[in-house]
């Protein structure tokens, strides 16, 4: 069963990993919407551009990017455009880092997207979130003064769900995961509604962490409203920073007894066979 995927992939080191993730995912009904970090002027990616350099392969405008900023929202927002400006009649968009890769078959992931049609595939929770620190609420744009050159909270964080900047629209905002699929319907759904409020854009600006939360509050107060919980394709392992850890050869029993599709995130600087380990285990013998 074929399901036509578009690849968002945000990419900001390791050109090789990038070819490498390309050319495993490559096949008919595909397409690939790389954003490169506008910081990034390392020459090796002039190479990997030339190894790359086929028709469904596309590169979008670049922005700078940040951990926790809203440039990472304006590169996937530019992936969307650049995505639907392409003509390309997809029925996923999926979105990747450049240090991810599959862990299992193209045909596994066609059928586990077929089976899922239609659905947002997210990590999401509405607010409150208990899994998040102060219920979520401090994230959200508050009142600010400059006191000693920097911009400090006129309100203690502690106190953010009493007092914070309501959303625009009166939506009640939603949080999760940055990674993400969403249908066909669900990105043009986005990217019309960015064109169209133009304020609700300018109050994720201010927020924090607005990848983890503009596009989830958008569907979450939107008819698609995607089902609470934990239903994205990712396999990750949670170092005791806020980062995923990288993964290594001692995760092979995780990755193996996992159904997620893809896992996050890798480094050739930490483990460099693990990939080969993996294309010899999961993606030639498995289905």
């Amino acid at each position: 069963m074929s399901v036509r995927i578009a690849y968002l992939i945000l990419v900001h080191k390791s050109p090789a990993h990038l070819v490498r993730l390309v050319q495993r995912l490559q096949g008919p009904e595909r397409v690939f919407v790389i954003h490169l970090d506008s910081k990034i002027a390392d020459p090796s990616w002039d190479d990997a551009r030339r190894k790359l350099a086929q028709s469904n392969v596309l590169w979008t405008e670049r922005v700078h990017c940040e951990w926790g900023e809203f440039g990472l929202v304006q590169a996937m927002l530019n992936s969307m455009e650049t995505l639907c400006g392409s003509g390309f009649s997809f029925d996923f968009a999926v979105l990747l880092s450049g240090q991810d890769y599959p862990i299992k078959t193209n045909e596994y992931i066609d059928h586990y997207l077929a089976a899922r049609s239609g659905k947002c595939l997210m990590y999401v929770h509405p607010f409150p979130n208990d899994e998040w620190k102060w219920q979520g609420y401090y994230r959200l744009a508050t009142w600010r003064i400059s006191l000693f050159g920097k911009k400090r909270r006129v309100i203690p964080a502690r106190f953010s769900k009493l007092f914070h900047r309501p959303i625009p629209l009166g939506y009640r905002p939603y949080g999760g995961s940055t990674w993400w699929a969403l249908p066909n319907a669900a990105i043009h759904y986005i990217r019309d509604f960015v064109k169209n409020n133009p304020d609700f854009v300018r109050y994720f600006q201010q927020v924090i962490y607005s990848d983890e939360m503009m596009f989830h509050t958008i569907l979450g107060n939107s008819p698609f409203r995607p089902q609470t919980g934990n239903h994205y394709l990712y396999f990750m392992k949670w170092s005791s920073d806020p980062h995923p850890a990288i993964l290594t050869d001692a995760d092979l029993p995780a990755l193996r007894a996992t159904e997620k599709c893809f896992a996050r995130k890798f480094d050739d600087g930490v483990d460099a066979v693990i990939l080969d380990a993996i294309d010899r285990e999961f993606l030639r013998s498995s289905e």
